[in-house]
């Protein structure tokens, strides 16, 4: 339970840490197309 909980916060922790990067590099959202396609492999929710 305790392993299950801690990749959960990892999981968590990672998707906030990818999507303030994103926000952060908004104005450079063109050039970073390759890279979003590429997390938008492991995040088809999004």
């Amino acid at each position: 339970m305790k392993t299950k909980t801690a990749f959960e916060v990892f999981f968590v922790l990672w998707i906030c840490a990818v999507m303030l990067y994103f926000s952060l590099d908004f104005c450079r959202y063109s050039s970073l197309k390759p890279v979003f396609s590429f997390f938008s492999r492991f995040l088809p929710f999004i």
